[in-house]
């Protein structure tokens, strides 16, 4: 079996797309600016490297809103039985922090095999 990666796409805190993220790390910018979305009072850290135009805690999740920017932007290009691959550090943070925030103990909604349920 061989493998080719053939296209490929991102969103990070540099923007969309690949050349954004290229652009910035190359430039030797960083992502992390100061935190303005919340409250950070209560953190050690006030910075973060955030992305525009998500909601938080209202519907979709954060993970969930990328990836269907993601695939509404490639879908042209994208052929039925492609695999995407996702990769996060731990799944859907903003769902696990809403569980933890409930007192919720099952906080299985925030996997990301979760994301293949819907």
């Amino acid at each position: 079996m061989s493998v080719r990666v053939v296209e490929g796409d991102l969103i990070t805190a540099y923007g969309a797309g690949i050349d954004a993220c290229w652009a910035g790390l190359v430039a030797g910018q960083s992502a992390v600016k100061s935190l303005s979305r919340f409250s950070t009072d209560s953190f050690q850290c006030h910075c973060a490297a955030t992305l525009n135009g998500l909601t938080y805690r209202q519907g979709e999740s954060v993970v969930w809103q990328m990836l269907s920017r993601l695939l509404a932007e490639n879908d042209p290009r994208i052929p039925d039985g492609t695999p995407v691959l996702l990769a996060s550090t731990t799944g859907e943070v903003d769902v696990l922090e809403q569980a933890v925030d409930a007192g919720e103990s099952d906080c299985s909604e925030s996997k990301l095999a979760y994301l293949l349920e819907k």
